[in-house]
C-alpha cells in the first residue's frame, strides 16, 4: 500500500513537472523573441514572422505531436495518480460526517 502511495505522488511529481515545462516555454519563448527583436537591429518582427512561415509543414506538425503527447502524458499521469489514491482511500471521496453545518 505504502509502495502505490508512493508511486501515486511520484505520478503526481511528473505531471505537475511536465505541466511546468509546457508553461515555462509557452511564456518564455515569446519573451525570448521580443527581447531578441529590441536588443538585434533590423525589422525583426517581419523576420520573426518571415521564419514562421519558412517551418517546413512536417516539422511544424511533428511539434504539434511532440506537444500534445506531452500534454496527454502530463494529463493521463495525474489521472492515473488519481485513481491510485481512490483505490487506496475510497473513503476519502466521501463527505466527512464528523462536520455538521
Amino acid at each position: 500500500m505504502k509502495s502505490r502511495e508512493k508511486f501515486a505522488d511520484s505520478l503526481f511529481t511528473l505531471s505537475n513537472c511536465l505541466a511546468i515545462g509546457l508553461v515555462a516555454t509557452i511564456l518564455l519563448a515569446p519573451m525570448g523573441a521580443v527581447f531578441r527583436a529590441l536588443t538585434t537591429p533590423g525589422d525583426e518582427a517581419s523576420s520573426l514572422l518571415a521564419a514562421l512561415d519558412d517551418i517546413p509543414p512536417l516539422e511544424a506538425v511533428g511539434f504539434v505531436a511532440l506537444y500534445l503527447l506531452v500534454v496527454w502524458l502530463a494529463v493521463s499521469s495525474r489521472e492515473h495518480a488519481l485513481s491510485i489514491y481512490t483505490e487506496l482511500y475510497p473513503d476519502a471521496d466521501q463527505p466527512d460526517r464528523r462536520a455538521r453545518p
